[in-house]
């Protein structure tokens, strides 16, 4: 929990700006990302991975990328966690 704190509001920051989200918007680590909440299509998860890519100097491959790591903000800042600290998926 504590590394899902840390990263989430860089993670959310992230997220704002790959999907030209306003501040205004409320994004929470409880935000839902794919069939509810911001509802990200295809095109937009995947911009999303790559600006984490980039932000987070890492490499996110594409069997991650599923509804267990990228179904919440939460669920994301804490997947980014385990991949910083060097536990892959």
């Amino acid at each position: 929990m504590e590394g899902r704190a840390a990263l989430l509001e860089p993670v959310i920051g992230v997220l704002r700006r790959s999907l030209g989200l306003s501040e205004d918007q409320r994004i929470d680590a409880e935000t839902k990302l794919l069939r509810a909440g911001l509802t990200l299509d295809s095109v937009s998860l995947l911009e999303f991975v790559m600006a984490l890519e980039d932000a987070f100097h890492c490499e996110i491959e594409d069997d991650e990328i599923d509804p267990l790591r990228f179904g919440s903000v939460g669920v994301v800042a804490e997947f980014m966690q385990s991949k910083l600290a060097g536990e892959g998926s």
